[in-house]
């Protein structure tokens, strides 16, 4: 009985449920000064399933950590360039 009970969870739950979390990093143009990258994090962390934001100011770049199952890549660079921060996926 325990079995179907747990083979009935796991296929109620789906894949999605069990996606692995994903690190992304972004190069970001135009952060010049200290204020920068708090408007760059916030805009990134506001994001539902974005789990960390690290932001590395004198190198261009953040480091995203995200489940991917809730938001693409394609959500996080829109969202850095709507706060005024035109962004693409880069090491």
């Amino acid at each position: 009985m325990m079995k179907w009970v747990l083979a009935i969870v796991f296929m109620s739950c789906g894949s999605a449920a069990f996606a692995a979390p994903q690190t992304m990093v972004m190069s970001i143009s135009g952060m010049h000064c200290g204020a920068d990258p708090h408007i760059v994090r916030k805009a990134l962390a506001d994001l539902p399933g974005v789990a960390d934001v690290q932001i590395l100011l004198d190198d261009g770049k953040a480091i995203v950590s995200f489940d991917n199952a809730k938001v693409t890549v394609e959500q996080m660079l829109t969202a850095s360039g709507a706060a005024g921060y035109p962004a693409h996926v880069g090491k």
